[in-house]
């Protein structure tokens, strides 16, 4: 859920054995899901290719993305509804500001549910 109306791309080899391309497959579909919308996630699938490969990270495709997701002004908004999750405070990062720096039982599931009416958060 936190990734929700961010804009991302997986990309991968055809041939990865390090992450199998049903792994990114599946969390495109996951992210798809969670933004109603089936097409939200750029897949870039280069097959033949491994895990890691000349292009991966610097060709045209990415290029492109980069220059649609961020040229922006400012970053997309955020949605009337979100929540911020985690197990690992450590590896995890903000939305809408919002970070959750510490767990009373580590490794315990953390939900925060953010209500954003207007200019007024609860």
């Amino acid at each position: 859920p936190n990734a929700v109306g961010i804009p991302a791309i997986v990309r991968m080899g055809g041939n990865d054995e390090t992450v199998p391309p049903w792994n990114l497959r599946r969390f495109a579909r996951l992210l798809n899901e969670l933004n109603h919308n089936t097409t939200f996630v750029n897949v870039s699938e280069v097959p033949g290719k491994g895990h890691w490969f000349a292009g991966v990270v610097d060709d045209s495709v990415i290029q492109s993305f980069f220059d649609k997701h961020l040229t922006y002004p400012r970053l997309p908004d955020l949605p009337a509804v979100f929540e911020v999750r985690t197990m690992n405070p450590s590896s995890s990062g903000s939305r809408g500001s919002i970070r959750v720096l510490q767990l009373s039982i580590p490794y315990r599931l953390a939900k925060i549910k953010v209500f954003i009416y207007g200019t007024t958060w609860n």
